[in-house]
């Protein structure tokens, strides 16, 4: 990604699942659906843990303020998303 704007992409063939059931070899392309359970468990994760992560950088790096753990977290995860 650049400027919001995606400026390479790749695709290629492999085996794909769904559940136990495999589906063979799949020529993946853009318009190719995805299982994305396993992405949506670590992104609900990650949000469940942010502010214990924000809290734990803060107080290495000596500036916790448990009044301001809210705007950390924010700070935290827009440095992750960036």
């Amino acid at each position: 990604m650049r400027d919001g704007r995606i400026v390479a992409e790749r695709y290629r063939s492999g085996e794909d699942w769904k559940w136990d059931l495999s589906l063979g070899v799949v020529d993946f392309g853009p318009e190719t659906l995805h299982d994305i359970r396993s992405v949506s468990k670590s992104v609900t994760s990650l949000l469940f843990v942010l502010p214990e992560l924000a809290t734990v950088i803060a107080i290495a790096g000596g500036s916790y303020d448990s009044a301001d753990q809210t705007s950390t977290a924010s700070a935290v995860l827009e440095a992750i998303l960036a």
